[in-house]
């Protein structure tokens, strides 16, 4: 454990192939990224593709003072996304100090 904490990253970039509108993704987004808030207290934003209706990548970050909390938040985030179904994920990517 270090004494400063750790801070975690993730970021997801998302494939939505039944999206037909921005609204219809905004939506999906929009409920992938309360469900992440509320689970792991991450903040969590849409960091590209704001302006296509069929891809999107989010990213969210944590601080904790336990690494264990970090990856158990990074699990919890991958399997939100992946219980979508109108949502691929094209890429994951992690970090954490």
């Amino acid at each position: 454990m270090s004494e400063d904490g750790f801070l975690g990253w993730a970021k997801f970039d998302l494939h939505l192939p039944y999206s037909r509108s921005l609204k219809e993704k905004r939506m999906a987004i929009k409920s992938i990224k309360e469900k992440i808030r509320a689970l792991t207290g991450a903040s969590v934003a849409e960091i590209d593709g704001n302006e296509t209706w069929q891809t999107a990548t989010i990213a969210a970050a944590i601080v904790s003072n336990d690494s264990n909390h970090i990856e158990t938040s990074w699990n919890d985030m991958l399997r939100i996304i992946q219980n979508r179904d109108e949502v691929v994920i094209v890429n994951a990517e992690k970090k954490w100090k």
